[in-house]
């Protein structure tokens, strides 16, 4: 006879070290909305909630022994070290035993435990987590998109994706405001509407993937090996198969509305760096809303559970949080184009960087587009001459018209975007400036100078073979010999950075907002 236990009795008998089949000293208790978890030390043991909330059902044991099953198979492509194997829970002398022998009672995800002051939540709180992390976390996480299984396209997939995000107007009614909602629906229906066509291309290209669904801080953790993301979603296949953009516009979210906007502009250049995925930011807009709104929802049903509770203030604070970064996003306007140009070693893709957080914008670099049109790595040699091979005149304008397109698309987004390139052309530095009235942007531009000596010296240190661009003092000389120098008409929206000097980023960000309209974007000083 199979001796079964109250859900609350099993877990009381579960904090003693007697349960466990390895040495214990202390066993603590974490709860979530969905699950335990105890911690032993060496170990950690989820154990599932048998609860429904519609999107989940843990209500059998059969449901949750599979889903424990799934959390250790889909995990273990995000965090290997960590995920070790569903264990079951049964019955030995009277007592619920961990991996013991008998009829199974009830199961759990063993793990490896780690520091929690490891988590990137707990990082960012105590100071820990800054531009390096973001390149770090950027790089895995394009790497288990790119890597990651496709999900075939159908009706049902756009159908679902829409649903998911309908869903949360539902569930917050009651919650929030009727006329916040209200004016949350109109304008999700009305950009699900306008890029409707967009999602469903991207479906058709394989964008939509078998993601991790639950990409915020708390969720990823720095381990000896190198950051990785954990607790990917097992319980729903739909909140996992979603386009990539969809993924990490929940990290972008989390980084926002802790008041990071600048290691969200970070991590997202990156990101977009290395997977070349540019015109799907163009979706961000509408995932981190939606994202936004999965948390206060999220929040919502941990206040109705708990009611009263000790963390009840601090929920209610954060869910409104959340709401106002959903309301900031979807009210921003006036976004900002800057154009940079100058010379070869003139120092503009050094001072975009550091412009990309002061104006949370998406960095567009003419030098790894070109190598990607012509199928090369960032840093290959094309072994092309001055105005020819893959510079030659049909193909710079080419790059310049898709760069400019690109750039368009993420304006008319409500994205700032920053264009890395020489434009040295007024014919191409014109085009720049269309693209930005066209897209209901404000334009600016940015001239980077240096003396002749200081930039042959530039160069020369870059070298061939480990640099994005190729240009060498011939091109340089080239370049001094055929610049178009500014017109009288384009003084008005210039500025003009001298990089041998020292540059106060921040001031001239600011003077950049001052030229151009304050770029729009959820700026919160204070960061918890």
């Amino acid at each position: 006879m199979t001796i079964e236990f109250a859900t609350a009795d099993l877990i009381e008998r579960l904090l003693s070290p007697a349960a466990y089949p390895h040495e214990v000293g202390q066993v603590e208790l974490v709860e979530t909305h969905i699950s335990w978890v105890l911690l032993t030390g060496d170990y950690a043991y989820k154990i599932k909630k048998p609860v429904d909330f519609g999107f989940l059902d843990f209500t059998t044991l059969a449901k949750r022994r599979h889903y424990c099953e799934e959390e250790v198979r889909l995990n273990r492509s995000w965090a290997p070290d960590l995920y070790l194997e569903a264990v079951p829970i049964t019955v030995v002398g009277g007592n619920p035993s961990i991996a013991g022998k008998g009829t199974p009672i009830e199961y759990a995800v063993r793990m490896r435990q780690f520091e929690y002051n490891m988590r990137l939540d707990r990082q960012f709180a105590i100071g820990k987590l800054g531009v390096e992390d973001m390149h770090e976390l950027a790089a895995e996480i394009a790497r288990q998109h790119l890597n990651s299984r496709q999900v075939k396209s159908s009706e049902r997939l756009l159908r679902v994706t829409k649903q998911q995000i309908h869903d949360n107007y539902e569930s917050l009614a009651g919650d929030v405001p009727d006329a916040f909602l209200s004016a949350q629906r109109r304008w999700m229906e009305n950009k699900l509407d306008d890029y409707g066509a967009v999602i469903d291309k991207r479906s058709k290209e394989g964008f939509f993937r078998e993601c991790h669904g639950d990409l915020k801080l708390a969720n990823i953790v720095r381990l000896p090996e190198g950051i990785r993301a954990f607790d990917c979603i097992e319980f729903n296949r739909d909140l996992r198969e979603i386009d990539v953009v969809a993924d990490y516009a929940f990290l972008t979210m989390d980084l926002k509305v802790r008041g990071a906007t600048d290691l969200a502009g970070v991590f997202l250049n990156h990101y977009l760096e290395l997977t070349g995925d540019y015109r799907g930011a163009c979706l961000l807009p509408i995932y981190e809303v939606y994202r936004s709104l999965v948390r206060a929802k999220i929040l919502g049903i941990k206040l109705r559970e708990a009611g009263a509770s000790e963390s009840a203030a601090s929920d209610r604070r954060a869910a409104k949080r959340y709401c106002d970064l959903a309301r900031t996003l979807t009210t921003q306007q006036n976004p900002v184009l800057v154009a940079m140009t100058g010379y070869s070693g003139a120092g503009k893709s050094w001072l975009s960087s550091r412009l990309i957080p002061g104006l949370a914008a998406i960095r567009l670099r003419s030098d790894p587009y070109r190598k990607r049109l012509a199928g090369l790595s960032p840093t290959g040699d094309s072994k092309s001459g001055i105005e020819s091979g893959i510079y030659d005149r049909a193909t710079t304008g080419a790059v310049y018209d898709q760069l400019l397109e690109t750039a368009g698309e993420l304006l008319r987004a409500g994205l700032n975007v920053i264009v890395d390139a020489s434009f040295l052309s007024a014919s191409h530095r014109r085009l720049a400036r269309r693209t930005a009235e066209h897209s209901g942007a404000r334009f600016a531009l940015v001239r980077t100078v240096a003396s002749e000596t200081e930039l042959r010296k530039r160069l020369k240190r870059r070298g061939k073979g480990t640099n994005v661009s190729e240009a060498d003092f011939a091109v340089l000389c080239h370049q001094l010999g055929s610049a178009e120098p500014l017109a009288e008409d384009e003084m008005d929206t210039a500025i003009t950075v001298d990089t041998e000097a020292e540059i106060d980023i921040s001031k001239l960000t600011s003077e950049l907002h001052r030229i151009a309209g304050k770029a729009s974007g959820f700026q919160d000083p204070e960061r918890y």
